[in-house]
């Protein structure tokens, strides 16, 4: 059925039957949802399918990689994202792909316990709780004990670390700290020894790192008997490649190999930056 002519004070139709022009103002009109009313560009899509809010030209901002661009070039500008009191709002970010690698990460913000997070593989690795306190669950971290008593020889020995009061990411084994990630690390160790001999020239105490080796040098040739107990410590922050090793060691030169490393020693260290 062909469509007749029609006009009236606010649209026509063409004779050709193709095009409908608007010839007046509709007043009294309101709208729940996005209109023409606006007497200016809200919300722009422009050529290269980039989405802007209060910016006509999406595209000359962050073109690389955003797809929707929020602004106002004379103001202040941002984003809400609302939820109830007892939940969550949430910004996710995917890959694209299938299944369950399609969910990469997050930024959370929970409204019942105040906290800011933020996420990968769906897995919680950083919070800002409502005091400003900052926790990195996954953030790489050890302590570790050493058994009990180990007798030491002359010369160099690697000292034994072998009971684990907490290893994050399980980065410790065999007494030896490998680096997960390129970075700076903090790392300390205090050892105690019985019955170092008093007749060594000296003796050495080392934290060594693929790096750089950290020493703590003690001459106990000023001793008038062979020291009951004696305790030394190295704390250092450590520039470390991933991969990169640490472990303690201990050195003597000349006396008698009566030294014996004891348990209350330990190892500790965690990425600083």
């Amino acid at each position: 059925m062909a469509l007749t002519k029609v006009t009236n004070d606010l649209l026509t139709l063409d004779a050709a039957q193709t095009s409908i022009t608007s010839v007046g103002t509709l007043t009294g009109f309101t709208s729940t949802g996005i209109d023409d009313n606006a007497t200016s560009n809200a919300i722009t899509i422009d050529a290269s399918e980039k989405v802007g809010i209060n910016l006509a030209n999406p595209s000359a901002y962050y073109a690389d990689f955003s797809n929707l661009v929020l602004g106002n070039t004379s103001a202040n500008s941002g984003m809400t994202i609302v939820s109830s009191t007892s939940n969550s709002g949430t910004i996710a970010f995917s890959d694209g792909t299938s299944g369950s690698e399609a969910y990469r990460g997050y930024i959370q913000y929970d409204h019942g316990a105040d906290t800011l997070a933020f996420g990968s593989l769906a897995t919680q690795r950083m919070v800002i709780d409502a005091s400003g306190r900052v926790t990195m669950p996954s953030q790489p971290a050890f302590l570790i004990r050493a058994a009990g008593l180990n007798n030491l020889p002359l010369g160099y020995s690697t000292l034994t670390f072998d009971n684990e009061k907490f290893d994050v990411g399980a980065n410790f084994a065999s007494n030896t700290f490998t680096a997960p990630v390129t970075g700076k690390y903090q790392l300390s160790f205090i050892a105690m020894f019985t019955a170092i001999d008093n007749n060594a020239s000296f003796i050495d105490f080392l934290l060594t790192t693929s790096n750089n080796v950290f020493e703590n040098a003690q001459d106990f040739g000023v001793h008038t008997g062979t020291a009951v107990y004696s305790s030394f410590g190295i704390s250092i922050l450590a520039d470390m490649d991933a991969g990169d090793t640490a472990i303690c060691q201990y050195y003597q030169s000349g006396g008698n190999a009566t030294a014996d490393f004891s348990g209350a020693s330990y190892f500790s260290g965690y990425l600083a930056c």
